[in-house]
């Protein structure tokens, strides 16, 4: 009997028992399931990678959104399955923080004047589906550079360390618990085609 299940530890569906299929019944759960965890790729950066804030993260870049992958090992006894994504800063996001950070010297910039010196920001504001305020797509010093008149105040900050809890917004894991009746349905049909 195949034993298919969720690990947390890297993100994997594992299928046991399968060490007692024939070759080519092994071979067929290998492609159902990483035909399955392609289209549970979709779903987390879908559902979970493109908002809405501030339940799920939303796309500033798109690097992490377009990095999330997914692989399949058969080593003969177990067919294993994994998605994850190499962005450094998905960790931070997927299980949270708690803990001190540092924090590099930098320059901020407080207010963009026009030539009237008066506050001109030109920033892009980021609404929710409720219409509130919850950002901005761009920062002040972005704007400041491409002014092309006008003045900006700066402010110097000192390196110094804070305090950080973040509970973390994950889309590897609810993903992957959402995808996984695709991802058994996929092993089935695929099963399925195999003449024993």
């Amino acid at each position: 009997m195949i034993d298919p299940r969720i690990e947390s530890k890297g993100f994997a569906v594992v299928l046991k028992g399968v060490e007692t299929l024939p070759e080519k019944a092994l071979q067929a759960a290998s492609v159902g399931l990483a035909r399955g965890l392609l289209v549970t790729v979709g779903i987390v950066q879908h559902d979970f990678l493109s908002g809405p804030r501030p339940k799920n993260l939303d796309v500033r870049t798109t690097r992490l959104r377009n990095s999330i992958s997914s692989k399949v090992t058969n080593d003969g006894k177990r067919v294993v399955g994994q998605i994850g994504t190499n962005v450094p800063y998905a960790r931070f996001h997927e299980l949270g923080f708690r803990g001190t950070v540092n924090v590099s010297a930098h320059t901020r910039v407080l207010e963009n004047q026009d030539e009237d010196g008066l506050d001109h920001d030109r920033r892009k504001i980021l609404k929710d589906a409720s219409g509130s305020v919850i950002g901005f797509a761009e920062s002040r010093k972005r704007v400041a550079g491409r002014a092309k008149s006008g003045v900006s105040i700066f402010q110097h900050v000192r390196a110094h360390t804070r305090k950080l809890n973040y509970a973390g917004r994950p889309f590897l894991k609810p993903g992957l618990e959402k995808g996984f009746p695709l991802i058994l349905q996929e092993i089935k049909a695929e099963l399925a085609t195999v003449t024993v």
